[in-house]
């Protein structure tokens, strides 16, 4: 990964606004509940995976288009304030952003997601320019928007690492993958692709279809309260969650994991060291609700992992 580059990390994918409630349990059908908590905050697997990153000490940007209204506006605002570069987003009049509704369990922190459908811009791949994608070290795509693929192309053509959030459940990825070298999937998604409920298999699955293109791809499966499993041609291990005394929301853990897996990366780290450190961060998010709130900063992850006798960083 050469230094000459203005970004560490160019993310393109989902961003969103998030609307999150904490609730005392589920409601039951046509009943009425008070929320105990209530929140707005910016949302989206690669947004949250990049604020992950700036709040760790690294340069991103986000690539992508949203609409010039109230929640357009609020996307690139908190991208702005934490300091993710926001220059190259569009802005489209007439269209609006992607709007979920999260509800949280108080006692357990499970959560529920509502998404409205509405007129979103999508990232087609003539809105992606060779020029921002290789402004970055490092290349972070989910496969929401179509143009993620033309990115990984770009980036793949240009020798630039690529790492996929795989946590699509409609419609086939397509050859997205073929341009990943690090494909970071959730157990449902790897179950999902390789038509199996056995995460490992799921793995194997994903690893062996890909090493067809390169020995050297990575794969990822997260998995909850339960940590990681890690594949690569010379090494398979899981890596387990940190416990946590409370948690009040899980909402963004993965987003969280893939940002805090990209710093990893960039610090060149082994891929264990990057797996538990991705783990730490992870953990550290659910003591606040909402996908950013609880994001540490390197120094809190530093203490955090030298309490546990860990790696520090």
């Amino acid at each position: 990964m050469t230094q000459d580059k203005r970004f560490d990390v160019v993310g393109v994918g989902c961003c969103a606004v998030d609307y999150l409630g904490i609730l005392p349990r589920f409601p039951q059908m046509d009943e009425k509940l008070w929320m105990e908590e209530f929140t707005k905050q910016g949302g989206g697997m690669v947004a949250t995976a990049l604020v992950a990153v700036a709040r760790l000490g690294a340069k991103p940007c986000y690539v992508g288009r949203v609409g010039n209204d109230e929640f357009g506006r609020f996307v690139i605002e908190e991208m702005d304030r934490e300091g993710v570069d926001t220059g190259q987003i569009e802005l489209v009049e007439g269209t609006s952003a992607r709007v979920a509704f999260v509800f949280v369990e108080k006692q357990t922190g499970a959560r529920t997601i509502l998404i409205p459908t509405q007129d979103i811009p999508p990232v087609e791949p003539q809105h992606v320019k060779p020029e921002q994608i290789t402004a970055g070290r490092i290349l972070l795509v989910d496969p929401l928007e179509t143009g993620a693929t033309r990115a990984a192309q770009i980036a793949k053509d240009a020798g630039i690492p690529v790492v996929i959030d795989a946590e699509y459940h409609g419609d086939h990825p397509g050859r997205i993958l073929d341009y990943c070298d690090y494909i970071i999937a959730s157990d449902s998604f790897a179950q999902y692709y390789a038509k199996t409920e056995d995460y490992k298999k799921g793995a194997e699955f994903i690893f062996e279809e890909q090493r067809k293109i390169s020995e050297d791809k990575v794969v990822v499966v997260t998995l909850g309260d339960r940590g990681c499993y890690c594949l690569t041609k010379d090494d398979a291990f899981e890596m387990p969650a940190f416990a946590m005394d409370t948690v009040v929301d899980t909402t963004g853990c993965g987003d969280v994991f893939h940002g805090a897996y990209v710093y990893g990366l960039l610090q060149r780290w082994s891929l264990r060291r990057t797996a538990e450190f991705a783990s730490a961060v992870s953990a550290l998010k659910t003591r606040k609700l909402g996908g950013r709130a609880g994001i540490p900063t390197l120094p809190e992850v530093t203490q955090f992992l030298k309490e546990r006798g860990q790696h520090q960083t």
